[in-house]
Formats: structure tokens, C-alpha cells, sequence
């Protein structure tokens, strides 16, 4: 395992809590679908879920995309994402443990916190691509995600 090989994972992670939050999506739309995103399995309740919603391939998984944080439960936590418009979407997940706003590392580049995406094809040595993670979104749809968290 090399330092290089790894890069575009931690690009995932590092970029999911410290990108601006750029939405794909308007709040005030009624007639938009909500999209209800459950994670687990934390290892532990310390910090916070943070979220984010790309519907740019290009931006994801490490780019700027509609963003929440919230809390942890046990072992689960659920970030809502409301009047979403239709089109073609994809999720990440991240578990920052101490709050820091970052996803933090080890010596070698790999990640200490959990992270996840839709469809759950994350992969050890690479970041998780768009045309696995991607998914649908149509008007008025209320749809549910279950990411498991990778540690």
C-alpha cells in the first residue's frame, strides 16, 4: 500500500467536512423529494455525523455539495436532506470522532475515522466512483439510505 494509492481516498474524507457547501438543491421547493440518510455502524458515540449530497460527478467524492452534521445515537445517526429536485444524486458519510471539522489520519495517510457512501462500494485503496454510488431522485419521492461507515 502506498502513499499515492491513497491519496484519492483521503481526498473523499478530508474534503467532506471542510468543502464549502454548495447546494444542488433548493430549501424552498415544495415539490421536492426528501432524502433520509442512516449510518452506521459507529464505533463509538464521540462527535458527530456529517453528511453531504453531490449532484456534480465531478465534484464528488471530495468536492462541494449540499452538506448537514448531525448527532450520533448509540451506534446509528440520520442526516435529513429535504426539497431535494429531481435528478442524479450521490451520498457521503463521515464519522468526525473529535469534532475537529476534519477527517484525521494515521502516519501512513489512511483514514481514523469512518466514512461511507451511497450504495456502499467503498474500496481500500481508492475512492468510491460516481457510477457506483449514484442514484435517481424523482419529484415528490421520500427515499431512505442505510451507509455502513468503513473504519
Amino acid at each position: 500500500m502506498t502513499l499515492s494509492s491513497l491519496i484519492p481516498v483521503l481526498a473523499l474524507v478530508g474534503g467532506l467536512l471542510s468543502a464549502p457547501s454548495a447546494r444542488p438543491a433548493m430549501d424552498d421547493d415544495d415539490d421536492g423529494a426528501t432524502l433520509v440518510v442512516r449510518v452506521g455502524t459507529f464505533e463509538n458515540d464521540d462527535g458527530r455525523l456529517g453528511c453531504r449530497l453531490f449532484s456534480n460527478p465531478s465534484s464528488f467524492p471530495d468536492g462541494s455539495g449540499r452538506s448537514r452534521t448531525a448527532t450520533i445515537d448509540g451506534t446509528r445517526g440520520t442526516c435529513t436532506f429535504r426539497n431535494v429536485e429531481p435528478g442524479t444524486y450521490a451520498l457521503a458519510a463521515i464519522h468526525d470522532e473529535n469534532e475537529n471539522g476534519r477527517l484525521d489520519k494515521n502516519w501512513v495517510g489512511m483514514p481514523t475515522e469512518g466514512y461511507g457512501v451511497s450504495n456502499n462500494k467503498t474500496h481500500a485503496m481508492s475512492a468510491p466512483e460516481w457510477s457506483e454510488s449514484s442514484f435517481t431522485v424523482t419529484a415528490g419521492e421520500r427515499r431512505t439510505f442505510n451507509i455502513r461507515l468503513r473504519y
